[in-house]
């Protein structure tokens, strides 16, 4: 016995040296896991991130001008939250709107889309009627590129929904209005301090029914007006030549971001309500993307 009693101290040395390195290859393999993960994490944060949205597509009838392709997404606001996205705020200048007065308690966020309330009531200016306008005037302003608006418009004689693009020097690029007596029309225009045009576009589509994208295709020389990516009107800085007017839309400085809902007065274009038109009406703005 005495021969043999140093054996499991040895063997049990050996069991613990053996498991010493077993813990320090472990630990080795656990560093290098680590290392690996902290490395890897960011392209794994990046993979599940969402991806910007693709640009649209936008479909031309034959005899328009090729559109050029803006695909670098600058700009995604998804009113999906409980107060506006960054860039934007309430209006409460009226933009010289004759029975409308906007202020910021007729915008509301819901959680799914910020809602343009228009009602009756004197506002605090006296006019009959009061609503909500949304820009990114002061924060964000752009020159060229595919501006797309997300909107359900509500119905009704005398309402008047518009999402559009303006400045300071008086250049107005207007993405879309709406009589909304007519949801089936939508006017695209532009605007200066001398003289404007108006392209009309006829659709199939209802635009009081349900989300549209109303979409602008701003390059130099040449604008195009879309609605759920077919394009229906165009103007060309060659155009407003030919009709001895200015084209100072592609070097104004840039112009900010706009949607509101008006409400007509008698001498307003597209007429005033009548007893049918359901006050109060909500213009549901869901997004508003830019790609340059």
């Amino acid at each position: 016995m005495s021969t043999n009693a140093p054996a499991p101290r040895m063997i049990g040395a050996a069991a613990r040296a053996a498991g010493r390195r077993a813990s320090r290859t472990r630990w080795a393999l656990l560093a290098a896991l680590l290392v690996a993960g902290a490395l890897l994490a960011p392209a794994f944060a990046r993979s599940r991130a969402t991806p910007p949205p693709h640009a649209p597509v936008i479909h031309l009838p034959r005899g328009f001008a090729a559109v050029a392709h803006y695909t670098r997404a600058v700009r995604e606001y998804r009113f999906d939250g409980d107060r506006l996205p960054g860039d934007w705020s309430e209006g409460t200048w009226n933009y010289g709107f004759a029975a409308t007065q906007f202020q910021p308690s007729q915008v509301q966020t819901s959680g799914a889309s910020a809602a343009l309330e228009a009602t009756a009531g004197v506002a605090s200016q006296g006019l009959p009627y009061k609503s909500g306008l949304i820009s990114t005037a002061g924060a964000f302003a752009l020159t060229h590129g595919t501006i797309d608006f997300r909107v359900w418009m509500p119905a009704g004689q005398g309402l008047w929904g518009g999402v559009w693009m303006d400045n300071s020097a008086g250049v107005e690029i207007d993405d879309a209005e709406v009589l909304l007596g007519h949801p089936h029309t939508v006017y695209g225009s532009l605007h200066t301090h001398t003289w404007s045009e108006i392209q009309p576009g006829h659709l199939r589509a209802n635009l009081a029914r349900g989300y549209h994208d109303f979409q602008v295709i701003w390059q130099p020389g040449l604008i195009t007006w879309a609605v759920d990516g077919v394009a229906y009107a165009q103007y060309s800085r060659a155009q407003a030549r030919t009709a001895n007017q200015p084209w100072p839309f592609d070097d104004s400085g840039g112009v900010y971001l706009i949607a509101d809902l008006a409400v007509a007065g008698p001498s307003e274009w597209g007429g005033p309500p009548t007893k049918a038109t359901r006050l109060p009406a909500r213009m549901r703005i869901k997004s508003v993307t830019v790609w340059q």
